[in-house]
C-alpha cells in the first residue's frame, strides 16, 4: 500500500515548478535589452530559455525512473559531482 505524499513535498514541487515557469515569463520584457549585452538578437535569447525550459522538461522524464533506481540521495550526490565536474573544466577552459 502507498503512503500519502506529504502536503509539504506538494508545495515544494509547485513552487519549483512555479519557479522555472516564471522564468520565461519574466525574461520576455526584457529579452531585448539582455540581447543587447550579449551582442546577439532577442530571437537567439528567447530561443536559448526555451531550450532550456525544454531541455529541463525531458530531463525530468527521462531521468526521474533513474533516480528511482538508485535513490534520491544518490541520484542527487551523482548529479552535484558531475555538476562540479564540468563547472571546474568550464572554469580552467581559455575559451572563457
Amino acid at each position: 500500500m502507498s503512503q500519502p505524499v506529504p502536503a509539504r513535498a506538494v508545495l515544494t514541487l509547485m513552487a519549483a515548478v512555479g519557479v522555472i515557469g516564471a522564468n520565461g515569463l519574466l525574461l520576455s520584457p526584457i529579452a531585448s535589452a539582455i540581447a543587447a549585452d550579449l551582442s546577439e538578437t532577442a530571437d537567439a535569447v528567447l530561443l536559448a530559455s526555451a531550450s532550456y525550459g525544454l531541455t529541463t522538461a525531458l530531463s525530468a522524464l527521462l531521468l526521474a525512473p533513474q533516480s528511482d533506481r538508485v535513490g534520491g540521495d544518490r541520484a542527487l550526490r551523482l548529479a552535484f559531482t558531475a555538476l562540479t565536474g564540468v563547472a571546474l573544466r568550464v572554469r580552467r577552459s581559455s575559451d572563457i
